[in-house]
Order: C-alpha cells, then sequence, then structure tokens
C-alpha cells in the first residue's frame, strides 16, 4: 500500500467531536475522475440524506456535483475537526470512506515493521484478505454491510486458470472499492457465503462472544494527532465495549490453538499498541484490548482471549516508536531494502536453448 494514499481524510467546522455521518456507500476507487452526480443518483447511494448533506456542507448544498467533489468536501469537514481538536471519534461511518483517510493506519505500521519498502508496493488483497473482510461485514454489520462492502464472484471466477483471471480482472475493474468474495474457499472449497455464515453462527452460540456482540459498537473510527511525531493517525475498531472499556478485534486464523503464534508473525500486536493509543487519544481510555479468532473452515472454531496487559503496553511504545520511522521515511525518502524496479530480462533477452536448463 503506498503511503500517500495508505487510508486518510478529514476536516469540519465547529460541531461535537463525536460525530455520527452514516455516509453513503459508493465506489470510490474511480472517484478522481467519475461524472457521476449524487443530486441524480439518490436511488442508488444510500444515507446520503438532505441533513447529512447540510452537515457536510455547511448548509450550502449545490444543485450539482461529482462523486469526488462530495468525498472532498467530507474530508474537509472531518480535518477542520481535527485541527480544531486535535482527535475524534467518527460512529457510523462507511469503510471505503475511512479507508480513503490518508493517515497512519495499524495496517501501514505492520507493513513497516515487517519490511518498510512494503508501504510503497499498493496492497492488492487476495482470497484470504478478502475472505476475511467478509466474515467481518458479515458477523458487525450483518447483510446491509456485507452487501455494502463485499461483491461475490461467480462461479466463472474460481481457480488460477487464465479465463478465470480476466474473469477477476474484470470485476475488480467493476468493483474497485468491494471486497471480491471468491466462490469458493479453501481446500474443501466450500461456498464463500457458507463459510461466512458458519463463522457467524459460531460466533453467536459462543458464551462469551455472543454478549460481546450484543452489547457493544462495531466499526467505531478514531483520529488522531501522534503526540511525540505530531502524525495525524486512524484506527478503526471493529468491536467496542464502552462498559467494559475493551476494544475486540476479529481475526480469521489458521487454528485457534496457534493463534498466540500469529499474533507475533503478522505483528497483531502492532496493532492493538496502535488501537490502544488512538482510544486513549480520543478520550476513551484506559482501555483493554482482546482479540476473538475465528477458523475459516469447519466447523468454524472460534475463541475468546485478552491482550496481556503489560504486552499491551510494549505494542503501544512499538506503535510509537514505528510512526516515527515512519515520519522519517517520508521526510527523508528512505524506505529500508526499497529498490526502484529495474530491468527484468525477458525470455527473449536470455535466449534459453538444449545447452541451458531454465530453473
Amino acid at each position: 500500500m503506498a503511503l500517500e494514499l495508505d487510508d486518510d481524510f478529514l476536516g469540519a467546522p465547529a460541531l461535537p467531536a463525536v460525530i455520527p455521518i452514516p455516509i453513503l456507500a459508493t465506489v470510490i476507487g474511480a472517484v478522481e475522475d467519475s461524472p457521476l452526480l449524487i443530486a441524480s443518483k439518490k436511488a442508488e447511494l444510500p444515507g446520503v440524506t438532505e441533513e447529512l448533506l447540510g452537515t457536510i456542507y455547511g448548509g450550502a448544498i449545490p444543485e450539482a456535483y461529482t462523486v469526488a467533489e462530495f468525498v472532498a468536501q467530507a474530508i474537509v469537514y472531518v480535518e477542520t475537526l481535527i485541527e480544531r481538536d486535535g482527535s475524534c471519534v467518527l460512529r457510523d461511518w462507511p469503510s471505503w470512506l475511512y479507508h480513503s483517510l490518508p493517515f497512519i493506519s495499524s495496517t501501514l505500521l505492520k507493513g513497516y515493521a515487517e519490511l518498510p519498502s512494503t508501504t510503497r508496493i499498493p496492497f492488492v488483497p487476495g482470497d484470504d484478505a478478502n475472505m476475511g473482510s467478509g466474515i467481518h461485514a458479515y458477523t458487525l454489520l450483518g447483510k446491509k454491510g456485507l452487501d455494502e462492502e463485499c461483491f461475490f464472484l461467480p462461479e466463472t471466477c474460481g481457480g488460477k486458470g487464465k479465463a478465470a483471471l480476466a474473469q477477476r480482472e474484470i470485476y475488480a475493474a467493476r468493483y474497485p472499492n468491494k471486497n471480491l468474495l471468491p466462490p469458493f474457499y479453501g481446500t474443501e472449497k466450500i461456498p464463500a457465503m457458507e463459510v461466512i455464515l458458519g463463522v457467524d453462527r459460531e460466533f453467536r452460540a459462543h458464551p462469551k462472544t455472543s454478549l460481546i456482540l450484543a452489547n457493544s459498537e462495531k466499526e467505531l473510527s478514531l483520529v488522531w494527532v501522534d503526540a511525540d511525531s505530531g502524525c495525524t493517525c486512524k484506527a478503526r475498531l471493529d468491536i467496542w465495549d464502552a462498559t467494559e472499556h475493551i476494544i475486540w478485534d476479529i481475526k480469521k486464523c489458521r487454528a485457534i490453538d496457534a493463534f498466540p503464534w500469529q499474533i507475533k508473525e503478522l505483528f497483531y500486536g502492532v496493532q492493538s499498541g496502535h488501537y490502544f493509543n488512538g482510544a486513549v487519544a480520543c478520550g476513551l481510555g484506559p482501555v483493554a484490548f482482546g482479540f476473538l479468532p475465528c477458523e475459516a473452515f469447519p466447523p468454524y472454531q472460534v475463541g475468546c482471549g485478552y491482550r496481556d496487559p503489560d504486552k499491551l503496553m510494549e505494542d503501544s511504545n512499538e506503535a510509537i516508536r514505528l510512526i516515527g520511522l515512519v515520519k522519517e521515511s517520508q521526510i527523508t525518502g528512505k524506505w529500508p531494502n526499497f529498490r526502484p524496479p529495474g530491468h527484468i530480462y525477458s525470455w527473449a533477452d536470455l535466449k534459453p536453448d538444449d545447452t541451458v536448463n531454465v530453473y
């Protein structure tokens, strides 16, 4: 994922720091040049009310405007809030708009922790990542969330053949801001929706996770200025339990028993620390953090576990350290281990023949 385009925007007039904004869910990937006029497409853009438009435009709603212009105005609205208060909590903020905010996210920090140069490469999610997004959307927001955030690829897109890959490219261009769910998932080739329903069923049958899902806020977006670096950061909490002051994060995993190892391998600790720092900066703290791991294959086992408080403090410090390193790379333009793409020899250049093997 390129740093400049990571996922942040923001701005606003003097309004409450907690903003209920059920903004439209639409295609943002093609937003730069889109001629689409929202005023003539309201039926296709749920959530765009006159009240919302009045809030975003300060009462002066133009007669017509492109999606790009609307998004830009929404960004200005939130950026003003950040400039005024230093942080804000965004409730009912759609996923696509959150991911458009050009601030430092846990995704960027995890990538930097693994290999700094990867933050210079656009991130293209595969089937595993997209299935995780589908599980998140349905478990947290139900069918409405799944429909807004995901698209189920037809069976013609199954497999790795040229025809299937070509079909996927067509759908990727058609739905640039949606997670493309494979028609079948896993070695057993189970229909994607069956997997999503299976995980959701187990979460709601579990004595602890069922209570967590029933008594919490979902998809809470936080934006704040890191005190050490001055960088603007963001986080999107899967689940916020305001009564117990706990952040819960759903994680698709290979095996529940092996999940602690996966926390280290995939830098989930960096994420927990970043979320913790954001919650404190936005006035939600003191907070605890917990994971809700789930297996995306039968019998769809789920779990529930707290992050050790001492490790959470280490996570917090590591996230702050990484933000400082990201800032340094932004300023200097130096990204460790990054090499601009060079010339790669083609087969015509190499001219293999019967005296030269190809490995």
